[in-house]
């Protein structure tokens, strides 16, 4: 680990030593964001969950109701008619959310970046409530910011695909959502091995009943007679340039296009991408940060960065 940190460091100071920034004309970062102190490699290790859910699970008791008024606590007796619902709601949020009348980025879609507003159980105000509420109070809680992704899932089969045909890759933390047409549920994905996901949900039973280790698995994902997937949501990652929230050669290579003004899909996000990019936080993406994420992406290191919260 601390070999793989001294080189990430030396390539930043060579990448400084050889190069004067070259900054897109419209890559300026308006709001720049600040980044969690969680790494992504933290965030990933199945321990860090275990030790996660020990105290997660004093704070929200199995069989106890996600309501009452704060979100950070339950009540004993299940929910009537939802009218004293718990509500999450972050004190800002930056959320890249599924829009179909985009078009494709790379296989998946993207919109704009807005202060509120989710998919599912949600008012005006921005909050959201059952079981996508829970679900996103979980992300939050897990890695340290309310900023996310949602990209598009399709089932094809027994297998679930993004929307370009690539497997999905469950990951711990991830938010699942599942939409029906006339009702939809989310859950919290805690444990993967394999095949079998084991997950975290509120509201199964329309009462804001709250329940940890049940268990699914992929090829046959049913859960409580929702089968049809809709997106993962996951943190913004700082890297992830094409917002599929997987760091690759193709982030390296858009990242290059931006900056020289010329992106491969004018309807991308731009907005999204200025924050991702922004590898040191200087709020300008430039060719600094490209080099950055090249010399990160061939020691593999791209890991250490953390995630995206305002």
């Amino acid at each position: 680990m601390k070999k793989r940190i001294l080189i990430s460091l030396l390539a930043s100071v060579v990448a400084v030593a050889i190069t004067a920034p070259t900054t897109s004309a419209f890559a300026e970062v308006t709001n720049p964001v600040k980044v969690t102190s969680t790494p992504q490699y933290v965030a990933m290790d199945s321990q860090n969950m275990y030790y996660f859910l020990l105290s997660e699970k004093v704070k929200f008791p199995n069989g106890t109701y996600w309501a009452g008024g704060n979100p950070d606590s339950y009540i004993t007796v299940p929910c009537s008619n939802h009218s004293n619902d718990n509500k999450y709601k972050p004190d800002q949020r930056l959320k890249a959310s599924i829009n179909y009348n985009l078009g494709q980025v790379f296989g998946y879609y993207a919109s704009d970046i807005m202060p509120y507003g989710s998919y599912g159980s949600y008012d005006q105000s921005g909050s959201s409530t059952q079981c996508y509420g829970f679900a996103e109070k979980l992300q939050s809680d897990y890695f340290g910011t309310d900023s996310s992704v949602q990209v598009g899932l399709k089932r094809v089969g027994n297998e679930i695909q993004y929307m370009d045909g690539t497997k999905y890759e469950p990951r711990i933390g991830d938010h699942l959502r599942f939409n029906d047409g006339v009702a939809g549920h989310s859950i919290f994905i805690t444990s993967v091995n394999g095949n079998r996901i084991i997950y975290a949900d509120c509201n199964s039973d329309g009462h804001c009943i709250i329940k940890w280790n049940q268990t699914a698995y992929l090829d046959n994902l049913n859960v409580n007679g929702h089968k049809r997937i809709d997106f993962v949501g996951r943190p913004m990652m700082v890297g992830d340039v094409t917002g599929d929230t997987i760091i690759d050669q193709a982030d390296v290579t858009e990242l290059g296009k931006m900056i020289v003004g010329n992106p491969t899909v004018a309807k991308c996000n731009l907005n999204y991408r200025s924050v991702a990019c922004d590898i040191d936080g200087s709020g300008k993406v430039d060719s600094y940060d490209l080099l950055l994420l090249t010399r990160a992406l061939n020691n593999n290191t791209t890991d250490y960065y953390g995630y995206l919260y305002q």
